[in-house]
Protein backbone atom coordinates (compact mmCIF):
# COMPACT_ATOMS: atom_id res chain seq x y z
CA UNK A 1 0.00 0.00 0.00
CA UNK A 2 1.45 3.40 -0.93
CA UNK A 3 1.58 5.98 2.10
CA UNK A 4 1.30 8.54 -0.12
CA UNK A 5 -2.58 7.37 -1.05
CA UNK A 6 -5.32 9.17 0.51
CA UNK A 7 -7.45 7.65 2.76
CA UNK A 8 -10.73 8.92 1.36
CA UNK A 9 -11.43 9.43 -2.38
CA UNK A 10 -13.56 12.05 -2.34
CA UNK A 11 -14.85 14.95 0.66
CA UNK A 12 -17.79 13.47 0.41
CA UNK A 13 -16.59 10.12 1.87
CA UNK A 14 -14.40 11.61 4.22
CA UNK A 15 -17.17 13.33 5.61
CA UNK A 16 -19.47 10.53 5.75
CA UNK A 17 -16.02 8.86 7.99
CA UNK A 18 -15.71 11.54 10.48
CA UNK A 19 -19.63 12.07 11.00
CA UNK A 20 -19.88 8.63 11.72
CA UNK A 21 -16.88 8.69 14.20
CA UNK A 22 -18.08 11.99 15.74
CA UNK A 23 -21.74 10.46 16.52
CA UNK A 24 -19.92 7.57 17.84
CA UNK A 25 -17.91 9.97 20.23
CA UNK A 26 -21.14 11.43 21.24
CA UNK A 27 -23.11 8.59 21.95
CA UNK A 28 -20.10 6.90 24.25
CA UNK A 29 -19.71 10.40 26.20
CA UNK A 30 -23.63 10.25 26.90
CA UNK A 31 -23.38 6.70 28.07
CA UNK A 32 -20.37 7.52 30.31
CA UNK A 33 -22.25 10.49 31.59
CA UNK A 34 -25.30 8.38 32.29
CA UNK A 35 -23.31 5.90 34.30
CA UNK A 36 -21.21 8.49 36.45
CA UNK A 37 -22.23 7.93 40.06
CA UNK A 38 -22.17 11.41 40.95
CA UNK A 39 -24.72 12.22 37.89
CA UNK A 40 -27.03 9.62 38.87
CA UNK A 41 -26.79 10.70 42.37
CA UNK A 42 -27.64 14.10 41.30
CA UNK A 43 -30.42 13.04 38.86
CA UNK A 44 -32.11 10.99 42.02
CA UNK A 45 -31.50 7.77 39.61
CA UNK A 46 -32.72 5.81 42.83
CA UNK A 47 -36.12 7.29 42.56
CA UNK A 48 -37.13 7.82 39.23
CA UNK A 49 -39.09 4.84 36.63
CA UNK A 50 -37.09 2.78 34.30
CA UNK A 51 -39.03 5.24 32.22
CA UNK A 52 -37.75 8.37 32.80
CA UNK A 53 -34.24 6.56 33.14
CA UNK A 54 -34.15 5.65 29.68
CA UNK A 55 -35.55 9.13 28.55
CA UNK A 56 -32.72 10.72 30.09
CA UNK A 57 -30.06 8.87 28.24
CA UNK A 58 -32.01 9.50 24.85
CA UNK A 59 -31.80 13.17 25.74
CA UNK A 60 -28.05 12.67 26.53
CA UNK A 61 -27.28 11.22 23.13
CA UNK A 62 -29.31 14.28 21.58
CA UNK A 63 -27.61 16.60 23.65
CA UNK A 64 -24.23 15.69 22.11
CA UNK A 65 -25.32 15.48 19.08
CA UNK A 66 -26.72 18.58 18.63
CA UNK A 67 -23.65 20.36 20.71
CA UNK A 68 -21.91 18.12 17.67
CA UNK A 69 -24.42 20.99 14.91
CA UNK A 70 -23.72 23.95 17.03
CA UNK A 71 -19.87 23.66 17.36
CA UNK A 72 -19.70 22.90 13.41
CA UNK A 73 -20.99 26.33 13.18
CA UNK A 74 -19.25 28.12 15.70
CA UNK A 75 -18.66 31.92 14.77
CA UNK A 76 -14.67 31.16 15.33
CA UNK A 77 -14.99 29.08 11.92
CA UNK A 78 -16.09 32.33 9.53
CA UNK A 79 -12.63 33.06 9.39
CA UNK A 80 -11.86 30.01 8.16
CA UNK A 81 -11.07 29.36 4.25
CA UNK A 82 -14.31 29.34 2.25
CA UNK A 83 -13.49 25.38 1.75
CA UNK A 84 -13.10 24.32 4.80
CA UNK A 85 -15.98 26.07 6.37
CA UNK A 86 -18.26 24.39 2.79
CA UNK A 87 -16.96 21.10 4.17
CA UNK A 88 -17.58 21.75 7.78
CA UNK A 89 -21.66 22.42 6.46
CA UNK A 90 -21.43 19.37 4.42
CA UNK A 91 -20.18 17.72 7.53
CA UNK A 92 -22.94 19.13 10.06
CA UNK A 93 -25.36 18.18 7.14
CA UNK A 94 -24.15 14.54 7.64
CA UNK A 95 -24.01 13.91 11.29
CA UNK A 96 -28.23 13.47 12.22
CA UNK A 97 -28.11 10.69 9.27
CA UNK A 98 -24.68 9.14 11.08
CA UNK A 99 -26.29 8.96 14.00
CA UNK A 100 -29.28 6.62 12.80
CA UNK A 101 -27.22 4.55 11.07
CA UNK A 102 -24.97 4.22 14.46
CA UNK A 103 -27.73 3.39 15.75
CA UNK A 104 -29.28 0.78 13.37
CA UNK A 105 -26.03 -1.18 13.22
CA UNK A 106 -26.74 -1.66 17.12
CA UNK A 107 -30.24 -3.15 16.10
CA UNK A 108 -31.99 0.17 17.91
CA UNK A 109 -35.26 -0.51 15.85
CA UNK A 110 -36.27 3.81 14.66
CA UNK A 111 -40.02 4.32 14.75
CA UNK A 112 -40.15 6.50 11.19
CA UNK A 113 -37.61 9.77 11.83
CA UNK A 114 -37.83 9.81 14.93
CA UNK A 115 -33.96 10.92 16.18
CA UNK A 116 -33.67 12.96 12.81
CA UNK A 117 -36.53 15.44 13.68
CA UNK A 118 -35.37 15.17 17.52
CA UNK A 119 -32.25 16.74 15.68
CA UNK A 120 -33.82 19.17 13.66
CA UNK A 121 -36.07 20.20 16.92
CA UNK A 122 -33.18 20.69 19.28
CA UNK A 123 -31.54 22.49 16.17
CA UNK A 124 -34.22 24.93 15.67
CA UNK A 125 -34.60 25.68 19.47
CA UNK A 126 -30.72 26.24 19.98
CA UNK A 127 -30.44 28.62 16.85
CA UNK A 128 -33.81 30.34 18.45
CA UNK A 129 -32.09 30.72 21.49
CA UNK A 130 -29.10 32.06 19.87
CA UNK A 131 -31.24 33.95 17.34
CA UNK A 132 -32.96 35.61 20.74
CA UNK A 133 -29.83 35.90 22.76
CA UNK A 134 -30.86 34.15 25.74
CA UNK A 135 -29.05 31.31 27.41
CA UNK A 136 -29.58 27.66 26.38
CA UNK A 137 -31.86 26.03 28.86
CA UNK A 138 -32.95 22.34 29.47
CA UNK A 139 -35.31 21.65 26.70
CA UNK A 140 -37.20 18.11 26.84
CA UNK A 141 -37.68 16.20 23.35
CA UNK A 142 -39.50 13.48 24.70
CA UNK A 143 -43.37 13.47 25.92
Amino acid sequence: MNSDAPQFESPEQMADATAAGLVQVAAHNAFQLFWNKEFRRLASFDVISQIEQDRIFNELVVSYVVLLLLLLEAPDLRDCPREFRDYLLDLKERIPNAHTDYLRSLGVKLVGSCFLFLFLLGSDLCNHCKLQGNSLKRAYFFP
